[in-house]
């Protein structure tokens, strides 16, 4: 075998053998992750659904809209997202205030929609006394504060109750009213709170929006 020959064939051995070996090592790394948090939903056209990485709830939101966990302290309790979900993962129930996830729709540099969601205190099991409590907090910072509605629903097949209302944050860059569209439900182990707010300009808009997300909401403790 001549010296062109030999060569040829060395070099084509060490390409084999140099292949094998990424092979080996591609197949030794870790998988790139296959889930992300929000996929198309199938039920409703246009949206997007959110799934938490605890599988304890999902909700749906319009596309555009941005969307996570919410990954920062409760304001005023000092909670986070994981600590009340991983009360729920151990089956005990909720005894503080959590924030869990929130979605915002942009218009250039603003926000003019936003969704939360909130987990609260059993409370004897009525959301009712969350809704009394929080209108009690409203009237206080916001003057003109004004109950539109309460109305029992249903939704994934638990009761529900809507609370509308509107108002001015005094100390909001805007002096001018906000919508918001608040579902309450509860759980043996929690009140569920969907918060929803939108500039006062458009609130049938909201209106149809804020319901859709709202009544999009699967939890599963």
């Amino acid at each position: 075998m001549n010296r062109a020959k030999v060569f040829i064939l060395a070099v084509t051995v060490l390409t084999l053998v140099l292949l094998s070996g990424i092979g080996c090592l591609i197949g030794l790394m870790p998988a790139p992750p296959q889930r992300q948090d929000s996929v198309p939903s199938v039920d409703i056209p246009g949206y997007m659904t959110y799934y938490d990485k605890s599988a304890i709830f999902s909700i749906s939101y319009p596309e555009g809209w941005e969307a996570e966990r919410y990954e920062g302290r409760t304001f005023g309790w000092n909670t986070t997202a994981k600590e009340g979900l991983s009360r729920l993962q151990q089956g005990l129930p909720v005894q503080s205030h959590y924030t869990l996830f929130n979605a915002y729709k942009w218009v250039k540099y603003e926000i003019v929609a936003s969704v939360y969601i909130n987990l609260d205190g059993v409370f004897m099991g009525n959301p009712h006394y969350s809704i009394d409590e929080e209108m009690e907090s409203r009237k206080r910072t916001h003057p003109d504060f004004t109950e539109l509605s309460r109305t029992q629903t249903t939704v994934d097949g638990r009761e529900a109750t809507v609370w509308e209302w509107m108002g001015t944050f005094p100390e909001a860059h805007e002096q001018t009213p906000s919508y918001h569209f608040e579902q309450y439900i509860a759980t043996d182990k929690a009140i569920w709170i969907v918060k929803c707010s939108g500039d006062s300009d458009n609130v049938t808009e909201w209106q149809n929006d804020f319901d859709t997300i709202a009544r999009s909401l699967r939890i599963s403790e």
